[in-house]
């Protein structure tokens, strides 16, 4: 199934973008300065290597990639730290969340790179110069040497911090002509893509812009197609969503252009799902629950919820419960932004597949009710919990059927519990379902209580069968009274049998055995 929407010609708002660049964080946080030879390594392809090299180790011949034995050989004073992600991004997003004072949406670009939306918020600071010289000054209480730069588009920025060493506030439209002087290897290039330029003679990005965009579409591909609309500043903006309330690990898509049509949709989400599985692999952990969150034109937003039956991070599996969901899926306007958060998430994979029982290995229950609950919401399907009480109607509360079921209140090493409860359901039923509130109804009775005749208004229906009477009082200690009821159990004329009590000389009937 397809879902398009048509597109009609409209002027766009040139959003606005403040970039920070952060070029010594990863050595800095650690306490290392730009005068240290020191390198950062990490478990890479079968080895430890290095991922981040101080200048002073570079002009010693130091390189990112190559291993932490080779760097030892070449140079034997350097300084090795090994690279902790988890207490990295917890700095980065400490510097996320100071920024949320200049605008609610933020969202790091890599790791010595923050992005924020300033479209409808740098007024409040008197202009976006001010704006960079309050951000300066936040941001400098921290340690950190940074460039700031203010462009239409995200990418832009992030080419500009890199090859300035001062900020620059770009005027709007005029983000090709400010990228333009600058060298090509300012752009993150796949090795390809920079070999193949460099071959051809371009040097510099304005020698890239002025290519004819067919001849790059059908040479260089999506990703050359894609930092060419960039560098002509021909692309709409990323979408940044404010992260405040995001959960760690949350995966942004970057769009070529606006999606119109879900069979796209659903070709970035399966590029997204990659790339957090690799985040989910690296951490240890598996999804119970995924927000695949929408950001349309116009500043709208979806967000589509799915669970799953048993932990994983298996992107087939993630991209067949997406797939039911957005097949049904009418766009009102354009994606402009994809975003994977991972809204509930439990340590390594917890559960492993029988390699002989296939029951276990299907399991089709979990996933039947994981479906269940994307489609009819986590408020329609609930498994019953049992509560300490004789009140009916407390008796039990609602509990998520994927959770597993708790233990029971009464300690297994009570010999008499399991006769009591024996007795107790032998001789009171219970209906399935109860009316929440009672509802009152008319009873009339016998001098004893004992109900003969039920209904409204005028009409009443006769009793031919009834059981009883159960009492059933408690709370006395509450704040209104607590409750004394009188139950019975009857069967009327029709045929139909009911649970009903009497309370305070009212009668109300609570549950039918239908």
């Amino acid at each position: 199934m397809v879902a398009t929407l048509a597109l009609t010609p409209s002027a766009r708002r040139l959003t606005r973008f403040a970039v920070v660049g952060l070029p010594g964080f990863r050595l800095e946080r650690c306490g290392w300065t730009s005068e240290d030879c020191v390198v950062l390594v990490a478990e890479r392809q079968q080895a430890l290597r290095l991922l981040t090299v101080s200048p002073v180790a570079k002009e010693l011949g130091l390189y990112p990639g190559m291993t932490a034995a080779e760097a030892r050989a070449l140079v034997p004073d350097v300084h090795v730290e090994p690279l902790d992600t988890r207490e990295e991004e917890a700095d980065l997003q400490a510097l996320v969340q100071a920024l949320t004072s200049f605008s609610d949406r933020v969202q790091p670009l890599g790791p010595a790179l923050i992005a924020l939306d300033i479209t409808h918020t740098s007024h409040l600071f008197g202009g976006e110069a001010q704006l960079l010289q309050a951000m300066r000054s936040t941001l400098q209480a921290y340690g950190h040497r940074l460039h700031l730069a203010v462009t239409d588009h995200p990418e832009a920025g992030a080419v500009l911090v890199r090859a300035q060493g001062e900020d620059c506030v770009v005027p709007p439209g005029s983000g090709a002509a400010a990228l333009a002087p600058l060298s090509l290897t300012f752009l993150e290039l796949s090795e390809s893509l920079a070999g193949a330029l460099h071959a051809i003679g371009l040097r510099t990005i304005g020698a890239f812009a002025d290519l004819d965009p067919a001849s790059v579409r059908g040479r260089y591909g999506p990703e050359g197609m894609r930092w060419h609309r960039i560098v002509r500043g021909e692309v709409a903006p990323g979408w940044l969503a404010a992260p405040v309330a995001a959960p760690a690990g949350r995966v942004v898509v970057v769009l070529d252009e606006p999606l119109v049509c879900v069979d796209a949709l659903l070709r970035h989400v399966e590029r997204g799902l990659e790339q957090l599985h690799a985040v989910l692999v690296e951490r240890d952990q598996a999804l119970a629950a995924l927000d695949l969150r929408l950001a349309l034109e116009r500043g709208h937003e979806l967000r589509i919820s799915v669970h799953v039956g048993h932990p994983t991070r298996d992107p087939s599996t993630l991209q067949r419960l997406l797939k039911v969901r957005l097949e049904r899926l009418i766009l009102q306007s354009p994606i402009v932004g994809v975003a994977l958060d991972p809204r509930e998430v439990v340590p390594g994979l917890g559960w492993q597949e029988d390699l002989l029982d296939r029951r276990e290995a299907n399991e089709p229950l979990p996933e039947l009710l994981a479906r269940l609950i994307d489609v009819l919401g986590s408020e329609a399907v609930c498994r019953p919990h049992l509560q300490e009480t004789w009140r009916p109607e407390a008796a039990w509360s609602r509990a998520c059927p994927l959770h597993p079921p708790q233990p029971s209140m009464t300690p297994p090493e009570d010999p008499v519990a399991p006769f009591e409860q024996t007795a107790w359901e032998a001789v009171h039923p219970r209906p399935t379902l109860l009316r929440t509130p009672p509802m009152p109804i008319r009873v009339l009775s016998t001098d004893g209580g004992v109900p003969r005749a039920l209904g409204a208004g005028s009409r009443l229906q006769p009793v031919v069968r009834v059981e009883g009477p159960e009492t059933l009082e408690g709370d006395w200690w509450d704040e209104q009274g607590g409750y004394a009821r009188q139950y019975w159990t009857i069967q009327l004329a029709c045929g139909e049998n009911l649970w009903i009590f009497e309370e305070r000389d009212q009668w109300f009937l609570h549950g039918s055995f239908d």
